[in-house]
């Protein structure tokens, strides 16, 4: 069972704020879900040890002999946080007038979806402050105006003691080339070019350092490293609660209505050639590649291959892995999955679905060591 894709069943309407209201939880040091400021640190940390911002967080981060930044972990014995959402700020615009075509200002309100307030605890003049934009999908990225724009002018109008510099406007979205040239024209306005801005994606591996990043993989790592001891113990409820939102990040925020209309639309219909697969899929050829290789690499094991247009199972004689439709703004990753656990040395890439299979997004880097994963397990059940 998962709570999110139930609960964003009903009125659609109510699945952006649902899912910003948990990821507030997860950033508040002070709840209850016992990760304390671990996951806020991950969060801020591609900000914070940004070079270009080392003046402005030189207090949250410590430079190691090597001159490397770092931020600093356990920030909460020095700070203060504050977590809030849905925050209402209002801001002085100017519009023309229709009928004296001459421009005007009036008061606008924008709603902030999560404010981060961070101050020390020994001198409350010295506070970061994090306006957050979350968006589920690109149809909820407005090309009318600014949004983000709009964020820091109510925020810098309501907040004129504070440094503007101190206010980080950060954009959460999927990774997909809309929503990042929506942030790149924001970035381009040159009175907001000191300022602090980043944009975050819900699940990111096609970034230029080839790191796999985004708030799927901060709850990735976090889990991984609580597995082995490096980071204290996470509540067994927390870490359930945990993995059900990254499968329902994995999903694209799909809800069981959502799965259920897909059903509809995909009954079960198979093929007899991957070209079929890849008209009817509109698989892009970075994709396409991908598939390829895996398929090709394994031709020479004797398997068997199953189209049909959701899945591309591959069978020895059973269904031991496969690959599944990717979304079409997935540019250069695979969504795949593969049986059991016995043939798999890199657990932390693996996210283990309530069916028992085994999910991988599998991309140019990983793509070698899911194939020999394959190998493994035919050799396997060869024995």
């Amino acid at each position: 069972m998962n709570i999110f894709k139930i609960l964003s069943s009903g009125d659609q309407k109510l699945k952006e704020p649902a899912v910003t209201s948990f990821l507030a939880f997860l950033l508040d040091p002070y709840e209850s879900h016992g990760l304390k400021t671990k996951f806020l640190e991950y969060f801020l940390k591609p900000i914070v040890e940004n070079e270009k911002y080392y003046e402005i967080y030189k207090n949250l981060v410590v430079k190691n002999k090597e001159g490397k930044v770092k931020i600093k972990s356990n920030l909460i014995y020095e700070f203060d946080f504050n977590i809030d959402i849905e925050v209402s700020k209002y801001f002085i615009d100017e519009v023309i007038d229709n009928i004296t075509n001459e421009a005007v200002s009036i008061k606008k309100r924008n709603d902030i979806d999560i404010v981060i307030s961070i101050t020390n605890k020994n001198n409350e003049e010295e506070k970061y402050t994090f306006i957050i934009e979350n968006k589920l999908n690109d149809g909820a990225i407005s090309n009318k105006g600014n949004q983000l724009e709009k964020q820091l002018k109510s925020y810098v109008a309501e907040l004129k003691n504070l440094d503007s510099e101190n206010i980080c406007s950060i954009f959460l979205t999927p990774n997909s080339p809309s929503s990042n040239n929506y942030f790149n024209k924001f970035s381009e306005i040159e009175k907001y070019n000191s300022m602090p801005k980043y944009h975050h994606n819900w699940k990111n591996e096609t970034n230029e350092t080839k790191e796999n990043t985004g708030v799927y993989y901060f709850l990735n790592d976090i889990l991984a490293k609580e597995s082995v001891g490096i980071i204290e113990p996470i509540q067994d409820y927390t870490k359930h609660t945990i993995k059900a939102f990254m499968n329902f990040i994995e999903i694209g925020f799909k809800s069981i209505s959502d799965e259920k209309d897909e059903d509809e639309s995909y009954k079960k219909k198979y093929y007899k050639t991957i070209d079929e697969i890849f008209d009817i899929w509109a698989i892009n050829e970075e994709n396409k590649a991908l598939t390829n290789k895996i398929l090709t690499e394994l031709k020479n094991e004797d398997i068997g291959l199953a189209f049909t247009n959701r899945h591309i199972s591959i069978k020895k004689p059973r269904n031991i892995c496969g690959i599944m439709k990717p979304a079409k703004t997935i540019k250069s990753s695979i969504p795949c999955f593969i049986k059991g656990n016995m043939a798999i040395n890199y657990d932390k890439d693996y996210i283990l679905a309530k069916n028992g299979w085994y999910h991988l997004s599998v991309n140019e880097n990983n793509i070698d060591r899911f194939i020999q994963n394959i190998r493994n397990l035919i050799n396997n059940d060869n024995k």
